[in-house]
């Protein structure tokens, strides 16, 4: 098991996009990418086609010592798909835990982030939080969201350098302006005080709730 200390400041980006997609040349990932060159961040992106490549690149990400993990793909409540795989709920369950001790994962697919795969998470790692979304969302806003926030939160400490580490009000107060702006609806799973809390970040207000 990791501990916080033997993590740095990194993001760890993963991604996969359907044929049409690709074909647009429409990537979250990359935009993302450029917003951490921008303010300083260390970053690795990595982009994949399969299942198969997608179990190697999290187990680099272990490996890597990033503290945040950012999964972008298309997704439904039930699976996360890459451009050439489905992948289970069931089989998530039992890969991400052992790759995301003491980390922040952010997972930007279509109706995933949902109170069952939050549970599944955090009740067998100690990851932090789980964040993202748990209904459809347009992939250009989407994009346009997390690469705010990841620019907004790492500016606003670029002076802390290595020691900054995101906290729970910090991440909600970025969310909360983004979310109205874009108008999406985003989850944040973590334990507080012992107690499971799923907090819903909707148009720039936030509602707490014990699961």
């Amino acid at each position: 098991m990791s501990n916080i200390k033997d993590t740095i400041l990194g993001v760890y980006i993963i991604e996969s996009l359907d044929i049409s997609d690709e074909r647009r040349n429409i990537s979250e990932g990359k935009m993302i990418k450029k917003a951490l060159q921008l303010c300083g961040v260390k970053c690795s992106y990595k982009y994949i086609r399969t299942e198969t490549e997608f179990r190697y690149f999290l187990s680099c990400f272990r490996r890597s010592k990033y503290r945040y993990l950012h999964i972008s793909c298309h997704g439904s409540k039930t699976s996360l798909c890459t451009t050439l795989d489905t992948i289970s709920q069931n089989a998530l369950c039992d890969l991400l835990p052992k790759n995301i001790d003491n980390r922040r994962i952010f997972i930007s697919a279509c109706g995933f982030v949902n109170d069952n795969i939050a549970k599944n998470l955090l009740g067998c790692s100690d990851c932090f939080s789980v964040i993202g979304y748990d209904e459809d969302v347009n992939i250009c806003d989407s994009a346009m969201l997390w690469s705010s926030f990841y620019y907004a939160i790492f500016r606003q400490h670029m002076q802390l350098k290595e020691r900054f580490r995101m906290n729970r009000n910090q991440i909600l107060l970025i969310l909360k302006g983004l979310t109205k702006i874009y108008e999406q609806i985003v989850n944040y799973y973590a334990y507080k005080r012992n107690e499971l809390v799923k907090c819903i970040i909707d148009n720039g207000k936030t509602t707490e709730q014990s699961l």
